[in-house]
């Protein structure tokens, strides 16, 4: 009996030695680079064109426009980060475009809409962009698309991949088993991106309702909003909110970072900002398919259609006679 046992012991322990064999050549062959080394690379292929904004210099589709608005016309200024600029996706993919696109054929007078996007903004380069246009341009509805990561400072895809990158090289360093096992190094970049994810999120959340050293910038934000609505309605124009979640654990039965959503919502609904979230809409589907790609988490061609869908409606209403 104890042979038997044994022999059946060496026969699973061969076996798996046979499986890692088969699987580290299998890494062996396809493995190219790890995937926050790809990220990078992925997203510095994007090239933008810079226009001054007084002091600085800021990322836009399209220059500022700044030509007197003729009679009969109606323009929309949309402001916001890189999911408002479609980084990842043509000009004419993004919903901006799509919802200018909808609304122009819905009307009978003219319309025109601004991307005032600019990837890996702040509340603060906003305003800029406003103060810098918003007096030419007359906006009679100024859409304010405020991605989740936009109230939390230094939240930064390149500083996220330094951290990986940084907590890898020291295992390079300490560990034989990762210098040696191409298998063990695939393993360990999962299992990193993995942490980073929960880190990230967990970030987002503490950075609207944890204690105030981590709740600072969400307090700017909601100042410099709050500025850009005043300066908007003197102006005899409509200032609105447009939501848009992080594109992770929608189909969760708790979506991972409602709190931070329901931060937002309140303080648009207490200081009667008329409010849209993006979240119903993307609600219950499988992250990833609206990814730019496996790495680039930015909404994607299909996101951006699901985007423009919501915020036809919500718009076009606020377009409509007082």
């Amino acid at each position: 009996m104890p042979k038997k046992w044994l022999a059946r012991a060496g026969l699973v322990v061969a076996s798996m030695g046979v499986v890692f064999l088969v699987a580290e050549a299998a890494v062996r062959l396809t493995w190219t680079e790890p995937w926050y080394e790809r990220l990078e690379e992925e997203q510095s292929r994007s090239e933008f064109e810079w226009f001054s904004m007084g002091p600085r210099h800021l990322p836009l589709r399209q220059a500022p426009d700044t030509t007197p608005k003729a009679e009969g016309t109606r323009r929309v200024l949309f402001l916001g980060d890189s999911f408002t600029y479609g980084l990842g996706v043509a000009e004419d993919e993004s919903f901006v475009s799509i919802v200018r696109e909808r609304l122009a054929a819905q009307r009978d007078e003219q319309l025109q809409a601004f991307n005032g996007g600019i990837p890996g903004s702040m509340t603060e380069h906003w305003r800029l962009l406003f103060e810098k246009m918003g007096a030419e341009y007359e906006p009679d509805v100024v859409v304010t698309v405020f991605f989740l990561r936009d109230g939390v400072k230094g939240l930064t895809t390149r500083g996220l991949i330094g951290h990986v990158r940084k907590e890898l090289q020291e295992r390079s360093r300490t560990s034989v088993a990762y210098r040696i096992s191409a298998l063990y190094r695939l393993v360990a970049a999962g299992l990193a991106q993995r942490r980073l994810s929960d880190w990230y999120l967990g970030w987002i959340e503490t950075g609207y309702v944890g204690p105030p050293e981590q709740t600072a910038e969400w307090r700017r934000a909601q100042e410099t909003l709050l500025e850009l609505r005043e300066q908007t309605e003197r102006s005899g124009g409509r200032f609105v909110l447009v939501i848009f979640p992080v594109l992770f654990g929608l189909d969760q039965d708790e979506y991972p970072v409602q709190a931070a959503v329901d931060a937002i919502e309140d303080f648009a609904q207490r200081h009667d900002i008329p409010v849209l979230s993006l979240l119903p809409t993307y609600r219950g589907m499988h992250a990833p398919d609206l990814w730019v790609s496996a790495l680039d988490q930015h909404p994607n061609v299909d996101a951006h259609r699901l985007a423009a869908d919501a915020i036809v409606p919500f718009v076009s209403e606020q377009l409509a006679p007082r």
